[in-house]
């Protein structure tokens, strides 16, 4: 085989592996100064499932898990997935409705960023989604492994 085609076949393997990684912190673009940011998350989860065994791992189609909405807007998220919502500064809330309502309220202030991470759990007849308002360190190393959509 010839040198060049091995080292291109390496490249090429390389490239694809090292997608959707990264090293550092997380930055998404800039925040408008007039505007704030809230990135909604969702790592690649596991959920209890008591029924079938201690724990599964939890690809759960996005079209059977309900919207969560952030002020105006609303997205079903994808393990591995994150939204950028670009809002006006103010009181707003993200909240996702299942068996139980779970939402987080954010002041948000011109130019600042905040994280709502989005995980799933068991619930009694069907998952329930948790919101929780995420320090932005612990965000941003959750991000690093996340894609946006």
């Amino acid at each position: 085989m010839d040198m060049n085609f091995r080292h291109a076949i390496v490249f090429a393997i390389a490239a694809i592996s090292a997608g959707g990684c990264s090293t550092g912190a997380f930055q998404g673009p800039p925040v408008p100064p007039d505007k704030s940011v809230v990135y909604l998350y969702r790592t690649h989860d596991h959920i209890p499932n008591e029924m079938l065994m201690p724990l599964v791992p939890k690809f759960t189609p996005p079209a059977s898990l309900p919207p969560v909405i952030c002020g105006d807007s609303s997205i079903r998220l994808v393990p591995g997935g994150y939204h950028r919502f670009v809002v006006n500064p103010g009181e707003m809330k993200c909240s996702a409705h299942t068996e139980v309502t779970s939402s987080v309220s954010i002041s948000a202030k011109p130019g600042e960023t905040y994280y709502v991470k989005e995980s799933l759990n068991s619930g009694f007849t069907q998952v329930r989604v948790n919101l929780e308002l995420v320090d932005p360190a612990d965000a941003q190393a959750d991000l690093i492994n996340c894609m946006g959509q």
